[in-house]
């Protein structure tokens, strides 16, 4: 694996991907998630989704956390496999209490929409506030929602703006429509109509 990644550091690519293959084979783990990466996105190799899978599927099922949030979000959206909600919170949920912060994420997600588990809004929140916490934009956007529409929390449009600001402020596009209308008409915030039609306006450049 480490002669893998000198030659890679040489550019020389083609030679440093048959060495990581032969290493992944001999079941060398930083191997075999970069190789899986590799085939997932058709870096060197050939995009292959289902052979990605198969990798990372390997290493899950002996434990190995990164594999096992890949291949929950693998059947989370049926990437390489058949979607199966119910396996991809099987995956997904152990990686998150651990303290991975996409995982937290989507495990909170999981929860919010009842995806491959019971709905819960009192555990999205749980772990939507974690997740959020850690700076994950897309956990900001959906803590957000909840307190816009009192979804397993009151109702409370100051922490709504606080997390759309948030969300928005790292380029989460999502949130700048609503997050224009609350500064448009001061709710949960003071008023500030130009600075609302600015993120209204980006929001809609967006799509």
């Amino acid at each position: 694996y480490e002669q893998a990644q000198s030659m890679k550091n040489e550019g020389k690519e083609e030679e440093a991907t048959e060495l990581l293959k032969r290493a992944a084979q001999a079941e060398n783990i930083d191997a075999m998630i970069e190789l899986a990466y590799q085939y997932y996105f058709g870096k060197y190799v050939p995009l292959d989704k289902e052979k990605a899978f198969e990798i990372f599927h390997k290493l899950a099922i002996k434990g190995n956390p990164e594999a096992m949030f890949n291949v929950g979000m693998s059947y989370y959206y049926g990437e390489g496999c058949e979607q199966d909600f119910h396996k991809a919170f099987e995956y997904l949920e152990p990686v998150a209490k651990l303290g991975v912060k996409e995982a937290l994420y989507n495990v909170g997600i999981c929860y919010k929409f009842g995806n491959g588990t019971e709905q819960n809004l009192d555990l999205a929140i749980y772990y939507l506030q974690q997740a959020a916490d850690m700076g994950v934009a897309g956990a900001q956007h959906s803590l957000a929602e909840c307190y816009l529409f009192g979804d397993g929390v009151e109702k409370d449009l100051e922490k709504a703006y606080k997390y759309y600001t948030k969300a928005a402020l790292q380029g989460y596009e999502l949130s700048y429509n609503n997050l224009g209308t609350l500064l448009l008409f001061g709710d949960g915030c003071e008023q500030d109509v130009e600075a609302g039609k600015k993120w209204i306006l980006k929001a809609a450049e967006t799509g």
